[in-house]
């Protein structure tokens, strides 16, 4: 059944029989009629070629993908299994580029004579100098009873085999930085995955590293050794391969640590590998005083303008490791890691979220600007790990509706243990009626 709109395919094989005759190649052909309820009879023809073994020529060769500068041979047998030469004649290589495609093993006319039970190769070379897909096509014929065949070549070319993604990272995945970490806090875990985007496996061996703060986990026997897979084809996709080397940091004292994870290859054109790692002993710690910021009773008036708006600060501090001389780098910077501008959000759990504001105040145009003076907090050199340096940073409630109001406010940072803060906010709004009053006498005599 066949919906409309919908398309069907269907599979048709083409096996050819086993034939006493003296051809060295069989056509054949055949004539359907399909017949769909309530449709015209639709006609289709189907042909075939059946080819004797010493014809047979490869429609699709395929050299895969290799590195750019190197090159893949696939030869082709010519053997003559008859009792008399022949001639094998080939046509020119199109397509392509010139020299991205050879083929050698014939005259420089594209013909070779093969005598009997002779075995000769013609050599296909695919030799890409540059990166990208190549097809390209070129005629061949093994004898002067068989048919011509039109051989398509496809291969693809790759800057190099093997590639990684380091994560946690800080350069798009080159080196692999475990950010700050805690002696004695549990390790910090971070993760290569290697891709191989060339169609032979390649093995990574000998793996180490160059300190030894910095350590091969994995949950095979041997975390020193590891095989990527090959790229595959599908269709006109390439799927990489891959493969996951898992890593841990761990830091016995403060400070700055750097390496390298260091092994070889079985890729000839990329024989040695080199991965950067770094990670930091210690590091940024967030603390947040008061823990609740409580504004108490307010009395405001329902529908005001301006709105009653009522502030309080709360101090935020660095409570981590100090480094001497200072680095801004390890200091505590608010905002979440990759997206500095968003510090800090608020949930509602009784009011509205609308009612808090953290940050500045426009008075003028009585909104909440969601952002931190300057000089409240300065994002370019973050907090320093001394009492000093800690930051007061304000809230204000601008109530709409009385009763209870109780909110969430979560505070991000750099801080690796507490990348995210939630401090308890809570207020009660008291509706009271407009102020009305006089003042008299109108005017005072001193005389």
């Amino acid at each position: 059944m066949v919906n409309p709109t919908e398309l069907a395919p269907i599979t048709v094989i083409f096996a050819p029989p086993v034939t006493p005759t003296p051809d060295l190649y069989v056509d054949h052909s055949v004539e359907v009629e399909l017949r769909p309820q309530g449709a015209p009879a639709a006609p289709l023809t189907l042909k075939g070629r059946a080819l004797a073994p010493e014809c047979f020529i490869p429609e699709i060769v395929d050299f895969g993908s290799i590195p750019i500068r190197t090159y893949q041979d696939i030869p082709v047998s010519l053997r003559n299994v008859g009792m008399a030469p022949v001639t094998v004649t080939t046509g020119k290589i199109t397509g392509a580029p010139d020299l991205v495609f050879l083929l050698s093993g014939v005259d420089a006319m594209g013909g070779l004579v093969v005598n009997p039970n002779e075995a000769p190769e013609a050599l296909l070379t695919f030799k890409p100098r540059e990166a990208g897909e190549f097809t390209a096509q070129v005629m061949m014929r093994r004898s002067e009873a068989c048919p011509e065949r039109m051989v398509s070549l496809r291969g693809r070319a790759v800057p190099v085999c093997l590639t990684w993604e380091a994560k946690p990272t800080v350069d798009n995945g080159n080196s692999l930085e475990f950010g700050n970490i805690f002696p004695g806090a549990g390790p910090g875990k971070g993760t290569i995955t290697f891709q191989n985007h060339c169609t032979f496996g390649v093995q990574v061996a000998q793996l180490r590293t160059t300190d030894p703060v910095f350590v091969l986990t994995a949950t095979s026997i041997d975390v020193t050794s590891l095989i990527v897979p090959p790229a595959m084809r599908s269709a006109a996709m390439w799927q990489a391969g891959t493969g996951k080397l898992e890593m841990e940091f761990r830091p016995p004292s403060l400070g700055r640590r750097t390496g390298q994870l260091q092994g070889i290859t079985s890729a000839a054109w990329q024989p040695d590998l080199t991965i950067k790692l770094s990670g930091t002993g210690g590091g940024p710690r967030i603390d947040v005083q008061p823990p609740v910021v409580a504004f108490g009773r307010m009395g405001f008036t329902q529908g005001s303008v301006p709105s009653v708006v009522v502030q309080k600060l709360f101090k935020v501090a660095n409570v981590g490791t100090h480094v001497e001389p200072v680095d801004v780098t390890l200091n505590l910077h608010l905002g979440k890691v990759g997206d500095t501008a968003t510090v800090a959000s608020v949930r509602a759990i009784t009011g509205t979220a609308d009612e808090l504001c953290f940050g500045e105040w426009d008075a003028a145009n009585q909104s909440c600007t969601n952002s931190l003076a300057a000089t409240a907090y300065n994002p370019l050199t973050g907090i320093e790990a001394v009492e000093s340096a800690s930051v007061m940073l304000p809230l204000h409630v601008v109530p709409k509706t009385e009763g209870l109001k109780e909110w969430e406010l979560t505070l991000f940072s750099d801080d690796s243990v507490t990348p995210s803060l939630t401090v308890k906010v809570t207020a009660e709004a008291i509706n009271v009626p407009p102020c009305t009053y006089t003042v008299a006498p109108a005017s005072l005599e001193f005389g």
